[in-house]
């Protein structure tokens, strides 16, 4: 009976439904259930960057002129990573909105937006965005820019629509990126009740689009969350009288600008906008299209407050394997004998160790 051959990408997205299945799970803490939806969001960003930009290589290269492995039909196997991150998709969301409600129910933890907050915490959101926001945004007036705007990867953006009641025809487009690497994402809002409120970034400033835009005569404001995915496979001339350190430093400086591999937007966005940074953009392959929902980057729910959880016990501390405690040279004891690690009860150090070893050994 011939084998079965497994696809590793298919096999990957098996192993990033395990992460998902955690986070679907009752008995594991609520707090730990949305650390796995953002390592779930996290690995799958990783899996568009490389695997999924190579896949889309693969799919316009002929075998001759390839310099790469090439995987038997890529276009197939793309329909099939389309269907199965559509389907987690779904089931991601639907976690998410459960998690929620059980934040409510449990613990009277509640995500508020800049649309449901009260009188006190509206004035207090306010004077937090002068003080920490402002001046870490720079509102884009897309349209104005000769060349379309070069957006960070994985970073999220509000895409802007400002309009005029007094003038129908003044209608622009803005895009703000929001600060998430200066600021945390999760605000924990002032409340006098027994509730903890937290408010994200880009709520804040969804709140305050009116205070950034209404000096230049705009009085209608609404924002959406994009996020773009660009391909990160580091190509590598395989000559071997190449640099190879030459090569990684272009293919780094190449990440920057390379193609989308994903554009994830918010469902709700205007469609004209949308239409407009997709072809500014240079978006062709309508598969690279997800509509989402409000919320996007879930890898910051990695770091979601710990501190609004009152149950929550201390970590049993990772111990070292007795082989590998320092002062040994690694390298020696695995070339003897194998040495089995289990994470998360052994400590990470010793690879941290191995790899500080290899970096300094001649041989390597």
């Amino acid at each position: 009976m011939p084998k079965t051959k497994i696809i590793r990408d298919l096999s990957w997205l098996s192993f990033n439904h395990r992460v998902l299945e955690e986070a679907m799970d009752s008995n594991v803490h609520l707090y730990d259930r949305l650390r796995f939806l953002g390592i779930f969001s996290n690995n799958l960003d990783e899996f568009y960057r490389v695997r999924v930009a190579t896949l889309n290589k693969m799919s316009t290269l002929q075998k001759k002129t390839a310099k790469m492995h090439l995987e038997h039909n890529p276009e197939k196997i793309l329909e099939e990573i389309e269907d199965r991150t559509n389907r987690f998709q779904k089931t991601f969301d639907r976690t998410f909105n459960q998690i929620i409600r059980q934040l409510k129910s449990k613990y009277n933890i509640h995500l508020k937006n800049e649309n449901n907050i009260d009188r006190h915490q509206r004035k207090w959101v306010r004077n937090y965005f002068e003080e920490k926001v402002r001046t870490h945004i720079v509102p884009l007036m897309i349209e104005s820019m000769p060349s379309p705007p070069l957006l960070r990867d994985r970073d999220i953006y509000l895409a802007c629509v400002l309009g005029s009641t007094d003038n129908p025809m003044l209608q622009r487009y803005a895009l703000i990126q929001v600060p998430e690497r200066q600021i945390n994402r999760f605000i924990i809002l002032p409340f006098s009740g027994t509730e903890t409120h937290i408010m994200m970034l880009e709520d804040v400033i969804r709140f305050n689009l009116k205070h950034l835009f209404a000096p230049f005569g705009f009085n209608k404001f609404s924002g959406h969350v994009i996020k773009v995915t660009r391909d990160a496979e580091l190509d590598f001339d395989q000559d071997l009288s190449s640099d190879i350190i030459k090569d990684l430093e272009k293919s780094l400086l190449k990440r920057k600008k390379g193609n989308t591999t994903r554009f994830v937007y918010d469902k709700r966005i205007d469609e004209t906008l949308l239409n407009y940074l997709v072809k500014r953009l240079n978006i062709q392959d309508s598969a690279a299209l997800i509509a989402g929902g409000r919320i996007h980057n879930f890898k910051a729910f990695m770091d979601f407050p710990k501190s609004v959880f009152n149950d929550i016990l201390p970590r049993p501390k990772p111990f070292v394997h007795p082989l590998l405690k320092q002062p040994c040279r690694i390298m020696d004891i695995i070339h003897e004998r194998d040495v089995m690690l289990h994470f998360p009860y052994h400590s990470f150090d010793s690879v941290i160790d191995l790899l500080r070893e290899a970096s300094i050994d001649p041989l390597v």
